[in-house]
């Protein structure tokens, strides 16, 4: 289903007609990547090869794991909750 004209268009957005939803977001997600390049910042994309429970699942565990490592790495406890505890504590 792609965008309708306005007759109005008050807000300008007739530009965006006969557009679909997935024609935007592909235009958002390569926009957002060409700045990121701009400013030499990386970027990586994640493709499923599924949207179900495993590969979810799959995906969650693996970015878990990363915060872990990437605590490590900057030298902190990536399970420690000094905030929580001290709350515990009153």
């Amino acid at each position: 289903m792609a965008i309708e004209r306005s007759e109005f268009d008050q807000d300008k957005l007739n530009a965006l007609s006969g557009k679909t939803l997935p024609d935007l977001l592909a235009a958002a997600f390569a926009g957002t990547n060409q700045a990121y390049a701009d400013d030499f910042r990386r970027t990586a994309t994640i493709r499923l090869p599924r949207l179900d429970e495993g590969s979810l699942g799959q995906l969650f565990q693996m970015l878990m794991l990363a915060t872990v490592v990437e605590g490590r790495l900057v030298g902190i406890n990536p399970y420690g909750q000094p905030g929580v505890e001290a709350t515990r504590r009153t």
